[in-house]
């Protein structure tokens, strides 16, 4: 499972673009555009981030086998997309602040 997500915020802290993408997880990589829309216009709050994150679990449809559970899978995407979003985060943060 992967994760991998952009955002840049304006001056004020407030997202003003944002992607994000889960792989891995089902048959092919997702594009989460419609969870990626709900971080426009916000402060990226740790709240918001865990939200999306766990939508974006929910939203993959993964297969069991041998290296892991369909459950095990949903809980990675979601840990996985939490973390990309914080980084995401911590690096839009610090372009707008330079």
């Amino acid at each position: 499972v992967s994760a991998a997500a952009q955002v840049s915020v304006d001056s004020d802290g407030v997202c003003s673009r944002a992607a994000l993408g889960i792989g891995g997880a089902s048959q092919t990589a997702m594009a989460l555009n419609d969870l990626a829309l709900q971080l426009v216009g916000s402060r990226l709050d740790d709240k918001l981030l865990r939200d999306v994150a766990q939508a974006a679990a929910k939203k993959v449809e993964p297969t069991g086998d041998l290296q892991a559970t369909v459950a095990y899978r949903h809980h990675l995407a979601g840990v996985y997309a939490e973390r990309v979003l914080r980084s995401a985060r911590a690096e839009a943060i610090q372009k707008a602040a330079a």
